[in-house]
Protein backbone atom coordinates (compact mmCIF):
# COMPACT_ATOMS: atom_id res chain seq x y z
CA UNK A 1 0.00 0.00 0.00
CA UNK A 2 1.42 3.39 -1.00
CA UNK A 3 1.98 6.00 1.69
CA UNK A 4 -0.63 8.70 2.15
CA UNK A 5 0.69 12.21 1.41
CA UNK A 6 0.87 14.49 4.45
CA UNK A 7 0.28 18.23 4.77
CA UNK A 8 -2.83 18.75 2.59
CA UNK A 9 -5.83 20.54 4.10
CA UNK A 10 -9.12 18.76 4.12
CA UNK A 11 -11.01 19.37 0.83
CA UNK A 12 -14.35 20.93 1.73
CA UNK A 13 -16.71 23.17 -0.28
CA UNK A 14 -15.94 26.16 1.98
CA UNK A 15 -12.18 25.72 1.65
CA UNK A 16 -12.39 25.32 -2.12
CA UNK A 17 -14.45 28.50 -2.43
CA UNK A 18 -12.01 30.41 -0.22
CA UNK A 19 -9.10 29.14 -2.29
CA UNK A 20 -10.87 30.22 -5.49
CA UNK A 21 -11.34 33.70 -4.08
CA UNK A 22 -7.76 34.00 -2.79
CA UNK A 23 -6.21 32.98 -6.10
CA UNK A 24 -8.58 35.30 -7.98
CA UNK A 25 -7.62 38.23 -5.74
CA UNK A 26 -3.94 37.37 -6.24
CA UNK A 27 -4.32 37.50 -10.03
CA UNK A 28 -6.28 40.76 -9.84
CA UNK A 29 -3.62 42.38 -7.62
CA UNK A 30 -0.82 41.38 -10.00
CA UNK A 31 -2.65 42.89 -12.96
CA UNK A 32 -3.12 46.14 -11.02
CA UNK A 33 0.62 46.28 -10.26
CA UNK A 34 1.43 45.80 -13.95
CA UNK A 35 -1.06 48.52 -14.90
CA UNK A 36 0.54 50.89 -12.37
CA UNK A 37 3.87 50.32 -14.14
CA UNK A 38 2.32 51.44 -17.43
CA UNK A 39 1.28 48.08 -18.88
CA UNK A 40 -2.35 49.05 -19.50
CA UNK A 41 -2.99 45.90 -21.49
CA UNK A 42 -2.49 43.74 -18.39
CA UNK A 43 -6.04 42.55 -17.70
CA UNK A 44 -7.85 39.53 -16.41
CA UNK A 45 -10.37 37.93 -18.72
CA UNK A 46 -13.30 39.17 -16.62
CA UNK A 47 -12.10 42.75 -17.16
CA UNK A 48 -12.02 42.22 -20.93
CA UNK A 49 -15.68 41.33 -21.33
CA UNK A 50 -17.27 43.81 -23.76
CA UNK A 51 -13.77 45.21 -24.23
CA UNK A 52 -14.17 45.69 -27.99
CA UNK A 53 -14.91 49.28 -29.01
CA UNK A 54 -15.64 50.14 -32.61
CA UNK A 55 -17.86 51.71 -35.23
CA UNK A 56 -21.47 50.52 -35.62
CA UNK A 57 -22.08 48.09 -38.46
CA UNK A 58 -24.77 49.13 -40.96
CA UNK A 59 -26.87 45.94 -40.89
CA UNK A 60 -27.71 42.77 -38.98
CA UNK A 61 -26.19 40.51 -41.66
CA UNK A 62 -22.72 41.96 -41.00
CA UNK A 63 -23.32 41.65 -37.25
CA UNK A 64 -24.15 37.97 -37.67
CA UNK A 65 -21.10 37.50 -39.92
CA UNK A 66 -18.53 38.63 -37.32
CA UNK A 67 -20.74 38.06 -34.24
CA UNK A 68 -20.41 41.63 -33.03
CA UNK A 69 -22.29 44.89 -33.50
CA UNK A 70 -19.18 46.99 -34.23
CA UNK A 71 -16.23 47.15 -36.59
CA UNK A 72 -13.34 46.71 -34.11
CA UNK A 73 -10.73 49.39 -33.51
CA UNK A 74 -7.14 48.60 -32.41
CA UNK A 75 -7.21 45.59 -34.73
CA UNK A 76 -5.76 44.32 -38.01
CA UNK A 77 -8.23 42.99 -40.58
CA UNK A 78 -7.31 41.18 -43.80
CA UNK A 79 -9.60 41.29 -46.83
CA UNK A 80 -8.93 38.62 -49.46
CA UNK A 81 -10.55 37.48 -52.68
CA UNK A 82 -9.95 36.48 -56.29
CA UNK A 83 -9.49 39.08 -59.00
CA UNK A 84 -12.40 41.47 -59.67
CA UNK A 85 -14.44 40.74 -56.54
CA UNK A 86 -14.79 44.39 -55.44
CA UNK A 87 -12.11 44.20 -52.74
CA UNK A 88 -11.15 47.84 -53.24
CA UNK A 89 -14.83 48.76 -53.39
CA UNK A 90 -15.47 47.21 -49.97
CA UNK A 91 -12.45 49.08 -48.60
CA UNK A 92 -13.94 52.38 -49.82
CA UNK A 93 -17.26 51.43 -48.21
CA UNK A 94 -15.56 50.83 -44.85
CA UNK A 95 -13.80 54.17 -45.30
CA UNK A 96 -17.25 55.72 -45.63
CA UNK A 97 -18.21 54.27 -42.22
CA UNK A 98 -15.14 55.91 -40.67
CA UNK A 99 -15.91 59.27 -42.30
CA UNK A 100 -19.49 59.00 -41.05
CA UNK A 101 -18.02 58.82 -37.54
CA UNK A 102 -15.96 61.98 -38.27
CA UNK A 103 -12.82 59.93 -38.80
CA UNK A 104 -9.98 59.81 -41.32
CA UNK A 105 -9.32 57.11 -43.92
CA UNK A 106 -6.13 56.72 -45.94
CA UNK A 107 -5.47 54.46 -48.91
CA UNK A 108 -1.84 53.35 -49.11
CA UNK A 109 -2.15 52.42 -52.79
CA UNK A 110 0.31 49.75 -53.76
CA UNK A 111 -1.05 48.68 -57.15
CA UNK A 112 -0.97 51.92 -59.18
CA UNK A 113 -4.48 51.45 -60.58
CA UNK A 114 -6.72 53.68 -58.46
CA UNK A 115 -9.81 55.10 -60.16
CA UNK A 116 -10.70 58.24 -58.12
CA UNK A 117 -14.21 58.37 -59.60
CA UNK A 118 -14.88 54.79 -58.43
CA UNK A 119 -13.66 55.64 -54.92
CA UNK A 120 -15.69 58.85 -54.67
CA UNK A 121 -18.80 57.12 -56.01
CA UNK A 122 -18.73 55.04 -52.81
CA UNK A 123 -17.39 57.38 -50.12
CA UNK A 124 -19.58 60.19 -51.46
CA UNK A 125 -19.19 63.06 -53.91
CA UNK A 126 -20.31 65.55 -51.28
CA UNK A 127 -17.17 65.06 -49.15
CA UNK A 128 -13.88 65.54 -51.05
CA UNK A 129 -11.90 64.83 -47.85
CA UNK A 130 -13.39 61.38 -47.25
CA UNK A 131 -10.28 59.51 -48.38
CA UNK A 132 -6.57 60.24 -48.55
CA UNK A 133 -4.45 58.67 -51.31
CA UNK A 134 -0.83 57.74 -50.54
CA UNK A 135 1.03 56.07 -53.45
CA UNK A 136 3.59 53.43 -52.41
CA UNK A 137 6.44 51.97 -54.42
CA UNK A 138 7.39 48.88 -52.41
CA UNK A 139 6.53 46.79 -49.37
CA UNK A 140 8.95 48.73 -47.18
CA UNK A 141 7.60 52.01 -48.57
CA UNK A 142 4.00 51.35 -47.44
CA UNK A 143 5.31 50.19 -44.07
CA UNK A 144 7.24 53.44 -43.57
CA UNK A 145 4.32 55.59 -44.70
CA UNK A 146 1.78 53.73 -42.59
CA UNK A 147 4.00 54.14 -39.51
CA UNK A 148 4.48 57.82 -40.32
CA UNK A 149 0.71 58.37 -40.67
CA UNK A 150 0.07 56.60 -37.35
CA UNK A 151 2.69 58.78 -35.66
CA UNK A 152 1.20 61.93 -37.20
CA UNK A 153 -2.28 60.97 -36.02
CA UNK A 154 -1.00 60.27 -32.50
CA UNK A 155 0.77 63.64 -32.44
CA UNK A 156 -2.38 65.46 -33.59
CA UNK A 157 -4.43 63.70 -30.91
CA UNK A 158 -1.89 64.19 -28.11
CA UNK A 159 -0.89 67.78 -28.89
CA UNK A 160 1.88 69.80 -27.25
CA UNK A 161 2.21 72.28 -24.41
CA UNK A 162 1.67 75.13 -26.85
CA UNK A 163 -1.04 73.53 -28.97
CA UNK A 164 -3.71 71.34 -27.47
CA UNK A 165 -4.44 68.11 -29.30
CA UNK A 166 -7.82 66.83 -30.42
CA UNK A 167 -7.67 63.89 -28.05
CA UNK A 168 -8.33 60.35 -29.16
CA UNK A 169 -11.76 61.39 -30.34
CA UNK A 170 -11.70 60.36 -34.00
CA UNK A 171 -11.06 56.99 -35.65
CA UNK A 172 -8.34 56.34 -38.22
CA UNK A 173 -8.51 53.71 -40.97
CA UNK A 174 -5.34 52.74 -42.84
CA UNK A 175 -6.00 50.69 -46.00
CA UNK A 176 -3.09 48.86 -47.65
CA UNK A 177 -4.10 47.78 -51.17
CA UNK A 178 -2.43 45.43 -51.52
CA UNK A 179 -0.02 43.92 -49.01
CA UNK A 180 2.35 42.34 -51.57
CA UNK A 181 1.48 43.95 -54.88
CA UNK A 182 5.02 45.24 -55.30
CA UNK A 183 8.31 43.90 -54.02
CA UNK A 184 10.58 45.24 -51.31
CA UNK A 185 13.17 47.77 -52.41
CA UNK A 186 15.87 45.17 -51.67
CA UNK A 187 14.26 42.59 -53.97
CA UNK A 188 13.70 45.18 -56.70
CA UNK A 189 17.41 45.99 -56.59
CA UNK A 190 18.28 42.28 -56.82
CA UNK A 191 16.10 41.95 -59.93
CA UNK A 192 18.06 44.75 -61.58
CA UNK A 193 21.35 42.95 -60.98
CA UNK A 194 20.34 39.25 -61.03
CA UNK A 195 17.19 39.19 -63.14
CA UNK A 196 13.86 37.62 -62.21
CA UNK A 197 15.47 34.22 -61.69
CA UNK A 198 17.06 35.45 -58.47
CA UNK A 199 13.87 36.86 -56.96
CA UNK A 200 12.63 35.43 -53.65
CA UNK A 201 9.18 36.06 -52.16
CA UNK A 202 10.28 34.98 -48.65
CA UNK A 203 11.94 38.39 -48.27
CA UNK A 204 8.55 40.12 -48.60
CA UNK A 205 6.83 37.62 -46.29
CA UNK A 206 9.49 38.09 -43.61
CA UNK A 207 9.29 41.88 -43.91
CA UNK A 208 5.50 41.91 -43.48
CA UNK A 209 5.61 39.42 -40.60
CA UNK A 210 8.09 41.50 -38.62
CA UNK A 211 6.26 44.73 -39.33
CA UNK A 212 2.81 43.50 -38.35
CA UNK A 213 4.22 41.89 -35.22
CA UNK A 214 5.45 45.30 -34.07
CA UNK A 215 2.39 47.15 -35.36
CA UNK A 216 -0.09 45.27 -33.17
CA UNK A 217 1.57 46.72 -30.07
CA UNK A 218 1.35 50.26 -31.48
CA UNK A 219 -2.44 50.04 -31.92
CA UNK A 220 -3.30 49.37 -28.26
CA UNK A 221 -5.43 52.15 -26.72
CA UNK A 222 -5.59 54.07 -30.02
CA UNK A 223 -8.75 54.31 -32.21
CA UNK A 224 -6.93 52.93 -35.25
CA UNK A 225 -7.86 50.13 -37.65
CA UNK A 226 -5.59 48.52 -40.24
CA UNK A 227 -7.23 46.95 -43.31
CA UNK A 228 -4.91 44.93 -45.54
CA UNK A 229 -6.01 43.70 -48.97
CA UNK A 230 -4.55 40.47 -50.32
CA UNK A 231 -5.07 38.47 -53.49
CA UNK A 232 -6.49 34.97 -53.21
CA UNK A 233 -5.31 32.42 -55.74
CA UNK A 234 -7.25 29.17 -55.26
CA UNK A 235 -5.20 26.13 -56.26
CA UNK A 236 -6.44 22.56 -56.64
CA UNK A 237 -3.93 20.05 -55.30
CA UNK A 238 -3.36 17.42 -57.98
CA UNK A 239 -2.90 14.66 -55.40
CA UNK A 240 -5.71 15.37 -52.90
CA UNK A 241 -8.06 17.27 -55.28
CA UNK A 242 -8.56 19.78 -52.44
CA UNK A 243 -8.76 23.47 -53.31
CA UNK A 244 -6.18 25.36 -51.26
CA UNK A 245 -6.35 29.07 -50.45
CA UNK A 246 -3.04 30.53 -51.61
CA UNK A 247 -2.24 34.09 -50.46
CA UNK A 248 0.83 36.26 -50.80
CA UNK A 249 2.89 37.50 -47.89
CA UNK A 250 3.31 34.32 -45.89
CA UNK A 251 1.04 32.49 -43.48
CA UNK A 252 2.28 34.53 -40.51
CA UNK A 253 -0.10 37.36 -41.51
CA UNK A 254 -2.94 35.15 -40.33
CA UNK A 255 -1.59 35.16 -36.77
CA UNK A 256 -1.64 38.97 -36.54
CA UNK A 257 -5.17 39.58 -37.83
CA UNK A 258 -8.36 39.63 -35.78
CA UNK A 259 -10.61 39.16 -38.81
CA UNK A 260 -10.15 37.67 -42.25
CA UNK A 261 -12.97 38.39 -44.67
CA UNK A 262 -13.16 36.82 -48.13
CA UNK A 263 -15.09 38.11 -51.13
CA UNK A 264 -16.43 35.69 -53.76
CA UNK A 265 -18.93 35.85 -56.63
CA UNK A 266 -22.41 34.45 -56.34
CA UNK A 267 -23.42 31.95 -59.10
CA UNK A 268 -25.13 34.64 -61.22
CA UNK A 269 -22.58 37.33 -60.48
CA UNK A 270 -23.65 40.23 -62.70
CA UNK A 271 -26.67 42.51 -62.37
CA UNK A 272 -27.82 44.26 -65.54
CA UNK A 273 -31.00 46.31 -65.35
CA UNK A 274 -32.35 49.28 -67.27
CA UNK A 275 -31.21 51.84 -64.70
CA UNK A 276 -28.23 50.16 -62.97
CA UNK A 277 -25.50 47.52 -63.11
CA UNK A 278 -23.83 45.61 -60.31
CA UNK A 279 -22.36 42.44 -58.85
CA UNK A 280 -23.73 39.76 -56.54
CA UNK A 281 -21.12 38.78 -53.98
CA UNK A 282 -20.58 36.62 -50.91
CA UNK A 283 -18.61 37.79 -47.87
CA UNK A 284 -17.24 34.91 -45.80
CA UNK A 285 -15.50 35.10 -42.43
CA UNK A 286 -12.45 32.80 -42.53
CA UNK A 287 -10.98 33.93 -39.22
CA UNK A 288 -12.77 35.60 -36.35
CA UNK A 289 -11.10 36.41 -33.02
CA UNK A 290 -14.42 37.81 -31.77
CA UNK A 291 -16.69 34.87 -32.51
CA UNK A 292 -17.28 31.84 -34.71
CA UNK A 293 -15.56 31.31 -38.04
CA UNK A 294 -17.13 30.15 -41.29
CA UNK A 295 -20.27 32.26 -41.66
CA UNK A 296 -21.20 33.74 -45.04
CA UNK A 297 -23.58 36.48 -46.15
CA UNK A 298 -24.77 37.59 -49.62
CA UNK A 299 -24.61 41.24 -50.67
CA UNK A 300 -25.22 43.22 -53.87
CA UNK A 301 -23.01 46.12 -54.95
CA UNK A 302 -24.69 48.27 -57.63
CA UNK A 303 -23.90 51.49 -59.47
CA UNK A 304 -25.79 53.97 -61.63
CA UNK A 305 -25.42 57.53 -62.94
CA UNK A 306 -26.82 60.62 -61.26
CA UNK A 307 -26.41 64.34 -61.97
CA UNK A 308 -24.15 65.64 -59.17
CA UNK A 309 -22.22 68.84 -58.51
CA UNK A 310 -18.62 68.25 -57.46
CA UNK A 311 -17.89 70.63 -54.52
CA UNK A 312 -14.18 70.68 -55.44
CA UNK A 313 -14.64 71.86 -59.05
CA UNK A 314 -18.20 73.19 -59.04
CA UNK A 315 -18.93 71.19 -62.18
CA UNK A 316 -22.35 69.57 -62.56
CA UNK A 317 -22.57 66.46 -64.69
CA UNK A 318 -23.71 62.82 -64.57
CA UNK A 319 -21.49 60.92 -62.16
CA UNK A 320 -21.43 57.33 -61.00
CA UNK A 321 -23.01 56.52 -57.63
CA UNK A 322 -22.23 53.16 -56.00
CA UNK A 323 -24.13 51.57 -53.15
CA UNK A 324 -23.68 48.43 -51.08
CA UNK A 325 -27.17 47.14 -50.30
CA UNK A 326 -26.55 46.08 -46.72
CA UNK A 327 -30.17 46.05 -45.54
CA UNK A 328 -31.14 43.85 -48.50
CA UNK A 329 -28.26 41.60 -47.44
CA UNK A 330 -30.01 41.02 -44.10
CA UNK A 331 -33.20 39.82 -45.80
CA UNK A 332 -31.26 37.62 -48.26
CA UNK A 333 -29.26 36.15 -45.37
CA UNK A 334 -32.38 35.23 -43.40
CA UNK A 335 -34.13 33.76 -46.44
CA UNK A 336 -31.13 31.58 -47.33
CA UNK A 337 -30.49 30.08 -43.89
CA UNK A 338 -31.73 26.67 -44.97
CA UNK A 339 -29.00 26.60 -47.65
CA UNK A 340 -26.21 27.22 -45.11
CA UNK A 341 -25.19 24.01 -43.35
CA UNK A 342 -23.59 25.88 -40.43
CA UNK A 343 -26.76 27.92 -39.75
CA UNK A 344 -29.49 25.59 -40.98
CA UNK A 345 -30.46 24.63 -37.42
CA UNK A 346 -31.33 28.27 -36.67
CA UNK A 347 -33.63 28.71 -39.69
CA UNK A 348 -36.83 27.60 -37.94
CA UNK A 349 -36.13 29.73 -34.86
CA UNK A 350 -35.37 32.77 -37.03
CA UNK A 351 -38.65 32.27 -38.89
CA UNK A 352 -40.53 32.35 -35.58
CA UNK A 353 -38.93 35.72 -34.82
CA UNK A 354 -39.59 37.23 -38.24
CA UNK A 355 -41.56 35.42 -40.94
CA UNK A 356 -40.57 36.83 -44.32
CA UNK A 357 -42.82 36.17 -47.31
CA UNK A 358 -41.70 36.89 -50.88
CA UNK A 359 -44.00 38.20 -53.61
CA UNK A 360 -43.41 39.23 -57.21
CA UNK A 361 -40.77 41.87 -57.77
CA UNK A 362 -39.22 40.38 -55.75
CA UNK A 363 -40.81 42.18 -52.82
CA UNK A 364 -41.30 41.04 -49.23
CA UNK A 365 -43.94 41.40 -46.54
CA UNK A 366 -43.89 40.41 -42.88
CA UNK A 367 -46.39 40.66 -40.05
CA UNK A 368 -43.62 41.04 -37.45
CA UNK A 369 -42.16 44.02 -39.34
CA UNK A 370 -45.56 45.64 -39.87
CA UNK A 371 -45.39 45.16 -43.64
CA UNK A 372 -48.81 44.08 -44.94
CA UNK A 373 -49.40 41.53 -47.66
CA UNK A 374 -51.05 44.18 -49.86
CA UNK A 375 -48.20 46.67 -49.46
CA UNK A 376 -44.93 44.69 -49.84
CA UNK A 377 -41.60 46.52 -49.97
CA UNK A 378 -38.15 45.92 -51.46
CA UNK A 379 -35.56 43.83 -49.64
CA UNK A 380 -33.58 46.99 -48.84
CA UNK A 381 -36.59 48.72 -47.29
CA UNK A 382 -37.55 45.61 -45.29
CA UNK A 383 -33.99 45.26 -43.94
CA UNK A 384 -33.99 48.91 -42.90
CA UNK A 385 -37.29 48.42 -41.04
CA UNK A 386 -35.85 45.33 -39.31
CA UNK A 387 -32.72 47.21 -38.23
CA UNK A 388 -34.88 49.88 -36.57
CA UNK A 389 -37.16 47.36 -34.81
CA UNK A 390 -35.64 46.21 -31.47
CA UNK A 391 -38.47 43.71 -30.90
CA UNK A 392 -37.17 41.75 -33.90
CA UNK A 393 -33.50 42.74 -33.99
CA UNK A 394 -32.60 41.85 -30.40
CA UNK A 395 -34.01 38.27 -30.52
CA UNK A 396 -32.15 37.73 -33.81
CA UNK A 397 -28.91 38.95 -32.24
CA UNK A 398 -29.43 36.56 -29.34
CA UNK A 399 -30.19 33.66 -31.69
CA UNK A 400 -27.01 34.18 -33.72
CA UNK A 401 -24.80 34.95 -30.73
CA UNK A 402 -24.08 38.56 -31.66
CA UNK A 403 -22.17 40.38 -28.91
CA UNK A 404 -22.78 44.05 -28.29
CA UNK A 405 -19.53 45.90 -28.68
CA UNK A 406 -19.12 49.39 -27.25
CA UNK A 407 -19.90 52.01 -29.91
CA UNK A 408 -17.09 54.54 -30.30
CA UNK A 409 -18.10 58.11 -29.49
CA UNK A 410 -16.38 61.34 -30.54
CA UNK A 411 -17.35 63.04 -27.28
CA UNK A 412 -14.96 61.07 -25.03
CA UNK A 413 -11.27 60.27 -25.41
CA UNK A 414 -10.83 56.68 -26.66
CA UNK A 415 -8.51 55.86 -23.78
CA UNK A 416 -11.12 57.02 -21.29
CA UNK A 417 -13.77 54.95 -23.08
CA UNK A 418 -11.59 51.89 -22.60
CA UNK A 419 -11.02 52.70 -18.93
CA UNK A 420 -14.75 53.14 -18.34
CA UNK A 421 -15.30 49.67 -19.77
CA UNK A 422 -12.49 48.39 -17.55
CA UNK A 423 -14.01 49.91 -14.40
CA UNK A 424 -17.43 48.43 -15.16
CA UNK A 425 -15.95 45.00 -15.71
CA UNK A 426 -13.71 45.30 -12.62
CA UNK A 427 -16.73 46.15 -10.46
CA UNK A 428 -18.52 43.07 -11.78
CA UNK A 429 -15.47 40.95 -11.01
CA UNK A 430 -15.27 42.44 -7.50
CA UNK A 431 -18.94 41.66 -6.84
CA UNK A 432 -18.27 38.10 -7.92
CA UNK A 433 -15.34 37.80 -5.54
CA UNK A 434 -17.32 39.22 -2.62
CA UNK A 435 -20.38 37.05 -3.07
CA UNK A 436 -21.15 34.77 -0.07
CA UNK A 437 -20.02 31.21 -0.01
CA UNK A 438 -22.52 28.69 -1.32
CA UNK A 439 -24.23 26.62 1.36
CA UNK A 440 -22.15 23.68 2.54
CA UNK A 441 -23.10 20.34 1.08
CA UNK A 442 -22.07 18.42 4.19
CA UNK A 443 -18.77 16.77 5.11
CA UNK A 444 -17.02 14.94 2.32
CA UNK A 445 -15.50 11.60 3.22
CA UNK A 446 -12.19 10.45 1.85
CA UNK A 447 -12.03 7.36 -0.32
CA UNK A 448 -9.40 4.74 0.15
CA UNK A 449 -9.10 4.49 -3.62
CA UNK A 450 -5.66 4.04 -5.12
CA UNK A 451 -4.84 6.37 -8.06
CA UNK A 452 -2.45 5.03 -10.70
CA UNK A 453 -0.67 6.82 -13.53
CA UNK A 454 -0.70 5.66 -17.14
CA UNK A 455 2.09 3.16 -16.50
CA UNK A 456 0.22 1.54 -13.62
CA UNK A 457 2.48 2.97 -10.90
CA UNK A 458 0.73 4.03 -7.72
CA UNK A 459 1.22 7.81 -7.31
CA UNK A 460 -1.06 8.53 -4.36
CA UNK A 461 -3.78 7.13 -2.24
CA UNK A 462 -6.89 9.31 -1.89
Amino acid sequence: MAKRHKGFAEATPDRNEALRRDTSLFLQSQMKLLQAEGNLGALIIGDMSNWIIGLPLPCFALEALIQNTVWPLERIVQLVGPQSTCKSGLCFEIARWFRKSHGVANLLEHESKLNPAWARSIVGWDDPYALGHIPCTSVDDWQKKLTWMNDQAKAAMTGTKKKKGTGRTWPLLQIVDSLVSKLTAETQEKIKTQGHGGRGWPAEALSITRFLGALTEQLTFWPFSILGVNHLKPHRDEHTNIIERHKSGGKEIDFMESLELQLDWQPHRYIHKRHLDGMRLYISCYKNAMGVTGRKIPVDCCWWDKVITDPMTGETEPRQVTKWFWHASTIQFLLRLTNDTSLKARAAAAKEIVNLQITKGPLVHSKELGIGRKSPVTFEEAGEILQANPAVLEPLRELFGVRKGKVFTNEVDFRKQKKVQLRKAAMAVQRDLERPYPPARGPETRNDEVVEDVDGEIIEET
